[in-house]
């Protein structure tokens, strides 16, 4: 590959890190009244912004992040009491991870 075929690359990664921290940074400031509605809704919106720039939406470090947070908002629900406190933390866990990829 060329140096210019990776510079857009790494630009195109770097976007796709900015926006999935501006969805992340939303649910952030949304943590107490959030549900699962919410949460897709936010996901979905994160998804089609995705596609509307033509970014890379399958298989991707952040997508497998966002999906991580969802898969642990829905585990919380199986125990016999709701984990809130679990719920939080993998919301701020997904808002640090896509921070540090700046």
């Amino acid at each position: 590959m060329t140096r210019l075929n990776e510079y857009e690359k790494r630009q195109k990664l770097k976007k796709s890190w900015n926006i999935s921290h501006k969805y992340s940074t939303i649910l952030l400031n949304n943590l107490e009244k959030i549900n699962y509605e919410k949460i897709m809704s936010i996901y979905g919106s994160f998804i089609i912004e995705l596609k509307s720039q033509n970014l890379e939406h399958k298989n991707k470090k952040y997508i497998n992040c966002w999906e991580t947070m969802i898969n642990t908002y829905n585990n919380a629900f199986k125990t016999q009491y709701i984990n809130e406190k679990k719920i939080r933390y993998s919301i701020k866990q997904l808002n640090y991870i896509t921070h540090i990829n700046l």
